[in-house]
């Protein structure tokens, strides 16, 4: 039996298959029958029959040792993708649909150097995948998202807000940390990149989504350590002690640096309009801190 008898060939290929999002589009396209290649840097969770692992470091490995894919989804490090993709022998006409962040926008005049130097990485990825796109004919969409959750994968953003205030049993916030925010489930992102393999018209374009509701950044963590089932109380600190919090978290390791920027940002309105949706013909939830499995 050859190769291709025991394997049918994958229409897609997923950067990212293990992260938040990558998760709920490998879920996704192999529930409707798909064929899916997934790579992952390390050991992988047991997956979807139709999905083909491969322990693949986009940083390191060659593209080209890879199956050949019709569809390439990118829910991994943008960067990471960049730099593989450059090296790619694709025909042209090959869709390539990619996660990036609003983290290129938003962090860019951070007062934090590795927040800035974030906001360049991704920026730059962002112009040489168009750019590498352009030269051989493929269809490259990408999309800015903004803060991602999702509370079946512990590893983002508001996870470490709710760490901090587990591990402190309590969570200071400045009291005038009223800037809007719009959390978007990673479900939600996962079917808007599903959404754009389907729509031509967005190759060549730069989406920007974010979640359904804006909320206060304060309301943001109390209802998301709430659904999480943390009782930990907010503290809110005057702006003389907001100095002293933001130099004395980083002392915490690098899971208070984490924290000491977001917290920096939080009375800054970070929200959009949200007019991408409609280009992708999809409405994304509210923020709830949770979301139900299966919501299509």
């Amino acid at each position: 039996m050859t190769q291709s008898q025991r394997s049918p060939r994958p229409r897609y290929l997923l950067i990212g298959a293990t992260g938040a999002v990558g998760r709920h589009v490998l879920e996704r396209l192999t529930a409707h029958g798909e064929v899916v290649l997934a790579l992952s840097r390390h050991a992988h969770a047991p997956a979807p029959k139709l999905a083909q692992w491969h322990r693949h470091d986009i940083y390191r490995d060659d593209p080209n040792t890879l199956p050949a894919a019709a569809v390439v989804i990118g829910a991994g490090p943008l960067d990471g993708l960049a730099i593989w993709a450059a090296r790619a022998h694709w025909p042209a006409a090959t869709r390539l649909v990619a996660l990036s962040s609003l983290s290129a926008e938003s962090k860019a005049e951070s007062d934090d150097a590795d927040e800035r130097a974030l906001a360049q990485r991704l920026r730059d990825a962002e112009a040489t995948l168009f750019a590498v796109g352009k030269a051989r004919g493929w269809l490259v969409t990408l999309v800015r998202a903004s803060l991602i959750y999702d509370p079946q994968f512990a590893h983002l953003s508001l996870d470490r807000l709710l760490a901090l205030a587990n591990r402190l049993r309590c969570l200071p916030l400045p009291r005038d940390a009223t800037g809007l925010r719009q959390p978007v489930h990673a479900d939600d992102l996962a079917q808007a990149l599903l959404a754009c393999v389907a729509r031509d018209a967005t190759a060549g374009t730069l989406l920007r989504l974010a979640g359904g509701e804006a909320v206060p950044f304060a309301d943001m963590v109390l209802r998301y350590l709430r659904a999480h089932g943390s009782t930990a109380p907010i503290v809110w600190l005057p702006v003389a002690a907001v100095r002293v919090l933001h130099a004395l978290l980083p002392l915490l390791g690098r899971r208070g640096r984490s924290v000491a920027a977001p917290l920096a940002r939080s009375r800054q309105s970070l929200a959009i309009d949200n007019a991408d949706w409609l280009r992708v013909g999809l409405v994304p939830c509210a923020f709830v801190g949770a979301k139900a499995n299966g919501n299509d």
